[in-house]
Parts: C-alpha cells; structure tokens; sequence
C-alpha cells in the first residue's frame, strides 16, 4: 500500500488540499485508488457536506481553533440523532455527551449564526471587560451573563462554558467544562482560548448545520432502503 499526499486542480488555482491518495496494488489486480479527505479548509467548507455518506466522519473547521466533527451514531439510534464532537483550541468540549438531536441542535446553530450575522455589537470591545485577561473576562461573562454564552445549543452543550471575547483587538473564543471544574466559582478553571475570525466562525456554523441535515437525510434514506 502506497500512501502520498497530492494537489489536486481546482478552477480557480492549484492548491494542497490535505488530501490522501491511497493506492493498494495487489498481483495481477489493477490498482485502486481512494481520497480520504482528511480536513476541511474553510476556504473549502462547502466541500465537506456534497457527498456525507462517501466517509463516516466528517471535520468542519480546525481543531486547534473551532471545529465540529460529525458521524452517524451507531445502527440502532434514531435517524435524527447524530454523534458531533467540537473542539476549541485543540480542546474536545463534548466529553459527557455528544449525541446531537438534528432538528434541535441545527434550529440552535441557525439561529445563532442569524443572530451573529445581523447585531454585530459582540464584535464592539467592552468597557467593562478593560483590565481582565481572557480568564478573568471569561469568568465575568459566566457569572454575570450566562444567558448570552456561545454554545448554548441544548442538552449536547449543557458542559461547556463557551464565550466570545474580543481581546487585545483580535476576537477569541474560549471555553472551559463545568464536569472539569465544579469550583469554578471559587477555583479559577483551565479556560482554553484561542482567536478565530468572524467570518470562518460564520463559516463554520452554516456548514455544520447543512452538513448534518444532509447527513442525517441521507441516513435516512439509507435505512428505508431508498439510497
């Protein structure tokens, strides 16, 4: 088995694109060949829902600043439920569940990234954040403002304290787990953060709830026998 990585022509210009050429070559058989699309740039996020069922599990985003990554649950789950896994600053935030109920979470998603789109004052520095570092600011914003967190999507997220900061001019996002620190309160928590840019944020939240309808749809099918 031969593994190389290749660039593959796109329209507009050449470009790596992380994907796998693998070519298993067998005596007297000719060889075949297969691409495991291993990360989805976000110049690219669309590339990621266009053919759901070719791999089990799909990643929207990068995993060192925010990112999703999504597979059927096993055979025995509903249709509407999918296994969604995320990630901020190379942390995996669902570790107590990531069992996602599709029309819940994406109706979530959506909402949220409409409301990201269209009132952009969570992209105004904040006075009252002036003198804190991302953990104080993070902290505060738990405390003081819970309701207004990001990654408020349901039972799936109900662990994460997830927060939007801007920060030294840039925008971050950072997280901690409630399961990690119970005494957050009285303890300062680990609060991993990292910077993210608005529109790869957007980005992400509008493919990884296309992805999962698309996903979902087609595990549908799948099971009635019609895909």
């Amino acid at each position: 088995m031969i593994v190389t990585q290749v660039d593959e022509a796109r329209a507009d210009e050449p470009h790596r694109n992380g994907v796998l050429r693998i070519t298993i070559a067998c005596t007297g058989v000719a060889a075949a060949h297969f691409s495991l699309c291993l990360q989805v740039k976000s110049r690219h996020l669309g590339d990621a829902y266009r053919y759901p069922t070719e791999m089990p599990m799909t990643l929207i985003g990068d995993k060192r600043s925010f990112a999703f990554e999504t597979s059927p649950c096993d055979e025995h789950a509903p249709d509407e439920f999918l296994t969604v896994d995320i990630f901020v600053a190379d942390k995996l935030l669902t570790i107590l569940d990531n069992a996602a109920y599709v029309p819940q979470f994406c109706g979530d998603i959506d909402a949220e990234q409409n409301h990201r789109r269209h009132d952009l004052t969570w992209l105004q520095r904040r006075d009252d954040l002036t003198g804190m570092d991302l953990t104080q600011a993070h902290l505060y914003l738990t405390k003081t403002e819970h309701w207004s967190q990001f990654l408020n999507w349901g039972p799936t997220t109900d662990d994460i304290s997830c927060h939007l900061i801007i920060f030294r001019e840039s925008l971050w996002i950072t997280a901690f787990l409630y399961s990690e620190n119970p005494d957050y309160d009285t303890n300062d928590p680990v609060v991993h953060g990292c910077k993210v840019s608005p529109f790869d944020l957007i980005s992400i939240l509008q493919s990884q709830s296309a992805l999962m309808r698309k996903t979902a749809d087609n595990h549908r099918m799948h099971r009635s026998g019609g895909g």
